[in-house]
């Protein structure tokens, strides 16, 4: 299986595995926030800890697969950076904006 997996440290239960293969990844000092850059993108996830442990409470597993938890993350921002010519050009698509920077 490979990916990225994230695991709850204190009872080593996998919260969610990612089909990504990431250059880096960096968390951010709260631990709210990860940022995944790949060969050809960025990520910056979320953890919902809330719903993760809501989730985790509830009999049914209601949400959970082999994969973990499905909503763990919420995708913050995702963005392409293309570089043409003399141009880097973002296109971040939580806001949809597109970025011009010479």
């Amino acid at each position: 299986m490979s990916g990225l997996a994230f695991y709850d440290w204190e009872n080593q239960e996998l919260i969610r595995r990612i089909e990504i293969t990431p250059k880096a990844v960096y968390w951010s000092e709260n631990g709210e926030l990860v940022s995944i850059a790949t060969e050809d993108s960025y990520y910056v996830l979320r953890f919902n800890e809330s719903a993760y442990g809501a989730a985790k409470e509830k009999e049914t597993k209601e949400g959970f697969t082999e994969d973990g938890f499905e909503d763990a993350f919420d995708v913050n921002l995702f963005f392409i950076p293309l570089i043409l010519e003399q141009y880097l050009l973002l296109y971040f698509t939580n806001e949809l904006t597109i970025s011009i920077f010479l």
